[in-house]
């Protein structure tokens, strides 16, 4: 019997505001029987250091080496629910369409060397923003009044991940009165900048009902933002 170890690195994780990092490393032992045509799979044994995780929406690069075996001879297949293609550098982008625990099968020379289990995970939430850089607290009118829209942002994440807000509500406090305005996309409209300008010290200024839409194409409600004015 030989030990051949498989190094299954799945890289992960970029975008920008709320943390979700998941970088992930799993080091396989597997036994091969030189007089078989198959491999021991009895023999398998799994360290894992981490969970492995592939993200909805997102191209998840997966390296895979197998001492002893040409890159050109190793493929994988995902049991159900994703894809995964090997691409021109030896490499492999693994895409997955739902939340759920999974199968990634390695072969070499079309032979099953082990399987892999990886989760399938849905993005993180991103944290809400007023021009990218306020995220609630006292704020002094002249600066509410340059402010152009919520800006989705996603912290920590090492893959490309964009969110776009499709509407949003803005209520203004103002004289125990309360003054509700909508908005379609991530702009403020007209008459919340006229609010805004018609606002005092005092006044609470609450973006709320956020509803967003990621790359992986699933709405999503955030949490929103409160500003009181101070001066």
């Amino acid at each position: 019997m030989k030990q051949f170890t498989i190094i299954f690195s799945l890289l992960f994780v970029f975008a920008q505001n709320i943390s979700a990092q998941a970088d992930t490393s799993t080091v396989f032992t597997v036994a091969i029987d030189d007089n078989s045509a198959a491999y021991n799979k009895a023999g398998t044994q799994l360290s894992f250091t981490k969970m492995n995780v592939l993200y909805i929406g997102v191209e998840n690069p997966i390296a895979i080496s197998i001492p002893g075996a040409s890159s050109k001879d190793i493929t994988a297949q995902i049991s159900s629910g994703g894809t995964i293609k090997k691409q021109e550098d030896g490499s492999f982008i693994a895409t997955v369409s739902k939340a759920w625990r999974g199968v990634i099968v390695v072969k070499a020379k079309g032979k099953e060397v082990s399987r892999h289990e990886f989760r399938g995970k849905r993005v993180p939430d991103p944290e809400i923003s007023l021009n990218g850089k306020f995220f609630g607290g006292n704020i002094q009118k002249g600066t509410l009044k340059q402010a152009t829209g919520l800006v989705p942002l996603l912290e920590n994440f090492d893959f490309p991940f964009l969110y776009r807000v499709t509407s949003f509500k803005m209520v203004i406090y103002s004289d125990n009165k309360f003054k509700i305005i909508a908005s379609e996309g991530p702009l403020l409209n007209q008459e919340m900048k006229l609010a805004i300008s018609n606002a005092k010290a005092g006044d609470l200024v609450l973006f709320d009902d956020i509803r967003l839409v990621g790359a992986d194409g699933v709405p999503r409600l955030v949490k929103g933002m409160t500003f009181p004015i101070i001066q």
